[in-house]
Order: C-alpha cells, then structure tokens, then sequence
C-alpha cells in the first residue's frame, strides 16, 4: 500500500515512474510468440502502470511497429504513444496473482497504422470502468502505454495471429466512431478477420460501381443521340385530326410505314 502511494506521489511529480533494475529483469522473463498472456513478467508492468497520470504523455514515444515485432527485447518496457480505431473488447482477462491492479485486465483492440494492422492494449482497470463503458466501434482513441509482448493466438478455425501487446492505465477518445461494429466482446483473434473481411466487402463495392455506373449514365445519352427512336416517340404521341377521313387517312399511313 504505501509502496503504491510513492508511486503515485512519483507520477505526480515525474510522470510515469522508470522501471526498477528488479521490474526490467522480471519482465526481461517474457516469452514472445507464447498462448500464455499471465505470466511473471507481466506484473512489473501493471505495478508500474498503476502509477500512471491519465492525460500524462512524457516520456511516451511513437511506436515503429515494423520494429518492435522485429525486435521486441529491445522494445520491451518502453513508454509509447498509441493511436488508433478502437474495434472491440477481448473477454475481461482474470489474474493469477491479484493486486492493487485488481483480478481482472480489460482487453481493447486498436487499429493501428502502419504494421500491424491491429494491436491489443490491456488496462490497469481495478474497478471495470473501461470495460463497462468502452468506446464506440470506429472512436479514435489515444493512450499511453508500455510495451509488452508479442502474443499469440488461433481463432475458431484454427489459424494463428500474432498481436503486439501493451500495458496501459487509461485512454482518451479522440473523435466518437459511427457504431454498428462489433464493439464488445470479441475474441482477440477476430480483430484481423473482421478488418479483412471488411476490406474486401470494400473492395468488391467499389468495382461494382465502377461497372455499373457508366452504363447508367450513358444510357440516356444513346436514346438521345438516336434522332429515330425520339421521333417516332414523338410521333406516336400526336393527336390524330379532328377530321374523320383524315384520322382514318393518317392511321393507314402509320400502318403502312409500320
């Protein structure tokens, strides 16, 4: 407990506080590319996290993706700026070891840009609220976090993702998303499926209108360059005389040229 109040006296002051030599050589203990998400090395990152500021950004750099997933030892720790769509929420993820972090880990996953196209940030989150009030589908949102891991997962058919992981405290929303997506509750896995899939449901609107469109538009341009078509339009729509023989005289006519 008063541990946890230096830490935060130190955010206050400093913003978010280093790691300890001890922390750095637990969470140097973390496995990439394992199932396995609760292990020791995670811990020193919440404790640390607990001592966040929300809003505070010092310190925090801008993420090379490309470069954390290629090296993620030398990543391992760092402070980082993450900005994003925010997609959904992963199941609340429970602890083996409970804390002033509490029991559980909310789970959010982000779209980021460029490599890869998603990331999963999980929240220092004790008392649910991120969880119960995530954002909409789509919403920018913005945070701070520490890098984690290089965490996979399979999804329902058995293929493998590989998500770069981060641990943070808190997030703003940047600009509120149209909605309508899948929002909460999913899987870690379907982040990926569900972009793709919408990629190229995209993709395939946008050829169709590019081949129909054209057709539409030229269609009345042909009736209209066809003098024939308008003039016998025009003609089939002009009132017969008034005359009876020569009514009769002009529906003989029509039926010969007919």
């Amino acid at each position: 407990m008063i541990h946890t109040m230096v830490c935060l006296w130190l955010a206050a002051v400093v913003g978010v506080p280093a790691l300890s030599d001890g922390q750095r050589a637990q969470l140097d203990t973390a496995t990439d590319g394992s199932r396995q998400l609760d292990e020791g090395a995670l811990y020193p990152l919440l404790e640390n996290m607990l001592a966040f500021e929300p809003g505070d950004m010092r310190g925090a750099r801008v993420p090379d993706y490309e470069a954390i997933r290629a090296d993620p030892a030398a990543a391992r720790g760092e402070l980082y700026l993450i900005r994003g769509q925010f997609i959904g929420t992963t199941p609340r993820h429970r602890l083996t070891r409970r804390g002033a972090w509490g029991d559980a880990l909310t789970g959010w996953g982000v779209v980021v840009s460029p490599e890869p196209p998603a990331v999963v940030v999980y929240f220092v989150d004790p008392a649910g609220e991120l969880d119960a009030r995530p954002p909409r589908y789509g919403a920018e949102v913005e945070l701070v976090g520490r890098f984690y891991k290089v965490w996979a997962d399979r999804d329902a058919d058995g293929r493998a993702w590989e998500y770069l992981t981060f641990v943070a405290r808190s997030a703003e929303v940047i600009s509120r998303g149209a909605g309508g997506g899948p929002g909460r509750g999913m899987g870690g896995s379907m982040f990926v499926v569900m972009l793709m899939m919408l990629g190229a449901l995209l993709f395939v609107l946008w050829r169709v209108r590019g081949m129909v469109r054209p057709r539409v538009a030229e269609r009345p341009r042909r009736e209209l360059d066809e003098p024939g078509l308008a003039a016998a339009g025009e003609e089939e729509q002009a009132p017969l005389p008034n005359d009876p023989e020569a009514a009769l005289a002009e529906l003989a006519r029509r039926r010969g040229e007919a």
